[in-house]
Order: structure tokens, then sequence, then C-alpha cells
């Protein structure tokens, strides 16, 4: 079996024979001034920033396998980044209160910027491994860029209630971003909301059982400006091109601009519930929620005769709609105390417009797609469907198949019924949304000792093992997943009717996007426990210390899961990824740089961390 030197570090090279270090040095400042105009104006001012400054060196020892077919040679990298931001924020209040009224208005005006420096440089060409600088090797690459955003705000809110029964809050906000158009830059983003304390009601007055009973209302605009600095113009790039005979290097314009590009917009509806009773043994908090995003920062495919693949635009709209439900329960009051916190959350998410013509935009990395159509939630993977194994060559001839397929192959769906499997015959293979997610801690307390766990779960979503297509199948030197070994063998041992046979190379579309490699992302994690005890004040009555308590917390302590994976939670590209993209879609629903939300590539999993400590006071 001929061997595959693709992706197939050693874990003993990798922790030995490479030397890494990364340094990061962060400097936060605040300063914050106030002025009493009267007793009712309040003038404030207050500026912050943060300056990050990091280091990250790497040497590779030569003539390593590394887990490679052949030695590699000694390589040296050295990078540096430098990044700072500062806001000022100064803000004008008025609050004043009066009879049955209460009255409170802010005006403000905040301004912030950031600005990103980045330089690395690598060698090659070491005569040794004794000095691993970059300056005892020869320099083979280099590069440098920096990037600059800012962001203007003016707002103004009101705030008023009337007898604390009748609450009422209007507020508006003009953000202004660099990373549009001069046109366009401006978003103007109001709010209102209302509040009924109705368990204040004269009429609730007899329902004793009722602590607690209050409405809420809102409705809003929020504005997202999630894409890459410089996002609306076109930039350029390096590139050569012929002169004589040589080539000589110059420059080409690597994007389309487009100066009307703008705000994208979320209109938001809320209706919410509190309710507290039973002299605040069990509190219940519940809330509706329905928000359409309009005028979406997505990149879309454009005609490959204007020399570009994609252009960044504002198209479509789309709709999540959900509901969140929180119960708080005093199970036991008295010297031993038990008290309960739920949570479980549902949204629905589907794509209302995309466009004119409404065409699907199918995005593709690494061989995931995904596909994002009207009427279904954004970014559906998309792909193949596998029905099973053949299990014998009278199987294979009865079903649509490649030329190459044989007995052991996957069973492909012939999804579109045309006798034949190609590209239309791919389907949607699920979502990385799950259905519901939901939470539960328990709260204990005796005597000065507290112990508490927390669980947390996600149920319904979908996620892609994009190693399936390394540690899947059969077909060179790695190790496989421990499935593999239930793979079909013979038509007398078929296997588990998963696996697939042992290749020397990939068949058919075993190297193409298909439901084995999507699993369900389901989990329950004990997110935490924690065990603590307050020293009694009686025992520290000679000592200095005051308010003791120990304690010992445990992160992450157990999964539950089917993923065959490390941790379902915690996948390669995540929602935390998106901050100004550029290839990929926005943070609503899709990934930068050609990644995608739920995919993951043997990502580290979530580590389990144990804390021992003493808090104190003197």
């Amino acid at each position: 079996m001929p061997y595959n030197d693709l992706n197939l570090w050693h874990p003993y090279s990798l922790t030995r024979y490479i030397d890494k270090q990364n340094k990061s040095f962060n400097t936060l400042g605040t300063a914050f001034g106030e002025y009493y105009i009267t007793d009712d104006l309040k003038f404030r001012s207050s500026i912050s920033g943060n300056l990050s400054n990091t280091r990250y060196n790497s040497y590779r020892f030569k003539n390593q396998g590394y887990g490679y077919s052949s030695l590699l040679a000694a390589e040296g990298n050295s990078q540096t980044s430098y990044s700072l931001n500062w806001l000022s924020e100064n803000t004008l209040t008025y609050d004043k209160r009066f009879n049955d009224h209460s009255l409170n208005v802010l005006a403000g005006y905040s301004v912030q910027k950031q600005r990103d420096e980045f330089a690395s440089v690598t060698s090659g060409s070491f005569p040794n491994d004794l000095v691993e600088t970059l300056n005892a090797g020869v320099v083979t690459s280099g590069s440098t860029f920096a990037t600059e955003w800012s962001i203007i705000s003016y707002l103004a809110r009101a705030q008023y209630n009337f007898q604390n029964k009748y609450f009422f809050t209007a507020a508006i906000r003009r953000d202004g971003s660099s990373r549009f158009g001069t046109a366009t830059r401006w978003g103007y983003f109001p709010s209102v909301s209302a509040g009924w304390l109705i368990s204040d009601e004269k009429f609730m007055q007899n329902l004793k059982a009722v602590n607690l009973l209050k409405l809420r209302v809102s409705y809003g605009v929020a504005g997202n400006n999630q894409i890459p600095n410089y996002g609306s113009i076109s930039l350029l790039g390096t590139s050569n091109y012929a002169s004589g005979s040589s080539l000589a290097s110059g420059l080409a314009i690597g994007n389309i601009a487009n100066t009307n590009l703008k705000w994208e917009r979320t209109n938001q509806l809320n209706i919410g519930l509190d309710l507290r009773m039973l002299n605040d043994r069990i509190g219940v908090s519940a809330e509706f929620y329905n928000s359409i995003t309009k005028d979406m920062l997505l990149n879309v495919p454009i005609p490959d005769i204007s020399g570009f693949s994609n252009q960044l635009t504002n198209i479509g709209q789309m709709q999540n709609r959900g509901v969140e439900l929180n119960l708080n329960t005093k199970n036991i009051v008295g010297k031993f105390t038990w008290s309960t916190d739920f949570n479980i959350s549902a949204n629905r998410n589907k794509v209302l417009q995309l466009g004119n013509s409404n065409a699907p935009i199918i995005y593709t990395d690494f061989l995931v797609a995904v596909k994002t159509e009207v009427g279904q939630p954004i970014s559906n993977f998309y792909g193949y469907q596998v029905d099973g194994i053949f299990k014998n060559q009278a199987a294979v001839d009865a079903a649509p198949h490649y030329s190459t397929t044989k007995p052991g192959d996957p069973i492909i769906r012939d999804v579109n019924g045309d006798g034949k499997i190609t590209a239309d015959d791919r389907t949607t293979l699920g979502n990385y949304q799950p259905k519901f997610t939901a939470g539960l801690t328990n709260n204990f307390s005796f005597k000065g000792f507290d112990v508490s766990f927390m669980f947390q779960g996600s149920f319904g979503g979908k996620i892609v093992n994009q190693m399936y297509r390394y540690s899947g199948f059969w077909n060179n030197g790695r190790n496989m997943f421990a499935g593999v070994d239930n793979r079909w063998r013979s038509e007398a041992d078929p296997g588990d009717g998963i696996h697939p046979r042992a290749t020397l190379n990939l068949t058919g579309l075993q190297d193409q996007f298909t439901s084995l490699w999507v699993e369900d992302a389901s989990f329950v994690r004990l997110k935490n426990i924690r065990i603590s005890y307050t020293i009694p004040s009686s025992l520290l009555a000679r000592t200095p210390l005051r308010n003791t308590r120990v304690y010992a917390n445990a992160d992450n302590v157990y999964l539950w899961s089917k993923y065959i994976g490390y941790d379902p939670e915690n996948t390669t590209y995540n929602a935390t990824n998106y901050s100004g993209n550029s290839n990929g879609l926005n943070a609503s629903g899709n990934a930068p740089n050609g990644a995608f939300i739920g995919v993951d590539y043997g990502s580290y999993p979530i580590p389990r961390v144990i804390t021992i400590g003493l808090k104190t006071d003197f």
C-alpha cells in the first residue's frame, strides 16, 4: 500500500523537534470624569485603550520526518503583531423624579478606532540546529501588512416610568463605519420598549401566591458591519506579468468594488413575561422573539466573465424566530438549601429572499459544501446521500453507479431519479443549528458547605467530521477510525454496512462530500462542579482573616456524545471566528476564509480544568 505523506505529523516529532514560543503583552487603561452641571444634569467623559503586542517564534529541526515520507530541512519563522484599540465616550444625562413620575434622558457621542500591524519573516538553509534565530540561516520570505477601522456613533435614549408600574424606553443610534462607502457608511437604528408590572395592579392584590408578574414588549433595529476592512473598495495585490522573456512584478485588482455596500439591518420583536410566586420559591421567565434581517452582507457568485468569482454585496432577507424559557426553583429552604435553575431555548432560521432571482448560493471549501436557498435554514450541508454499501455485484448492477464501482463501495442515492449519479444528486445533509439547547444547574448549601453542578446540552444539530476523508476510508498509511475494522471484506463478510472496502485509492465518490462525513452533534456536558467551604468566623477570631472560603472547581468534567471526533462543540470553525471575514458569508450563518460553522477538522477538545483556591479578606 503506498505511503501518503499528507497531514501525517508525528506527535513525538512535533513536541521534541519543533520549538515554538508565543509571547503576548497587553496593556489596558481606562480613565473617566464626571461633572454635575445641576443636581439633575450630569456630563461624563471616558477614554479607554487596549494595546497588544505579540511575538511568535518557531524553529523546525532539520532532517526530521515528522511523519512525512522524506526528511525536511530546518526552517525558522518569526511573527510580530501590534494592535491598538481606543474608545472615547461622552454622554450627557438628565435624571429627574417628581411625584409618581421618573424620567431619564441621555445623549451621547462615541468614537472608536483600531489599527493592526503584522510582520512575518522565514529563514532556511540553517547549517545546524545550535542557533535557532533567523540570522543563522538565509531569509527566504517575508511579508507585512497594516489595516485600520473606525466607527463614530451618536446616540439618544429616554426612559420614563409611572408609579414604578408602567415603563417606557425609546432610543436611537446613528453609526458610521469606515468599512462602507462615503455615501452609505451611516446607519440609523431606533428601538422602543415597554413594561407593565401587572402584579402591582389592584385587581392582583387578592392573588397572594403571585409575588411578581411583569409583561415586557420591545421592538428595535440593530446593525451589522462585520465585513473586511476596506470591504467596499477594490484592493490591489501583487501579480507577475511577462516583460519580454522574463517575469516582472506588478499590481492587479483583487476584488470588485461595491461603493453602494451598506449596513446589514435586523428588525426584532421581543415579547416577554416574568413570574415569581409562592414567596419567590418559583420563578419563570419566558420570551418569544421574531427577527427579520435585511440587506445581508454576503459574498455571492458572479459571472466569471467579470474576471472574479464573487462579490461582497447586500442581498436577501432572513428570519430567526425562537423562544427562551427559564425556570428557577427553591426546592428546600432552611439550614439545608437546594435550588435549581433550568433553561431551554429553540431557534428556527429561514432564508426569505436571495436577490431578485432567488438563486441558491452554494459555497465549497475543502470539499465541504453548504447551500443557502429560500425557504430553508441558512448554510445547509450539501452533498451526496450514502444509503449503505454494495454487498455484491448483483446489487451494483441493479442500482445507478459509476463505472469503477465494485462490491464494498458506497451506495449513492439517485436523488433526481434519472438513473445516473451526477452532481445533480446532491441533497441537503443537515444543518449545524441545533433544534434546541438547554442547561441545568443545582445548588446545595449546608453549614458552610456549598456544592453546585451544571449540565448543558445541545440537541438536533449536525457536524461535519472532515477527518472522515482521511480516517474513515482504508486507502493509505494512516491510522483509521475504529469503525473501519468493521469494513466490507467480501460478500460473505460484508461488515457493518457502513464502512466501505479497503482500496489503494479513493473510488467513486469517496473523495467527495457525502453523508458519511455528517454526524449528530448532540451532546450533554457536565460543564462545572464547584465545592466550597466557608470557615466559621469564630475559628478566625484570633487571625486577621475574614470571610475566608476554600474551594475546588472543575470545568468541562465529562461529555456524553455519539460524535466520533474529539468534541462536537469546539469545532474548527465556529461563530467566534467570523468578524472581518473576507471569503465566506457573514456571521448570520456562514464562515470566513471559505470555512463553515459546524465543520470539525480534528480540533483540540475543550480542556478539563481543575482549580483549587482560597479566598479571604483582611
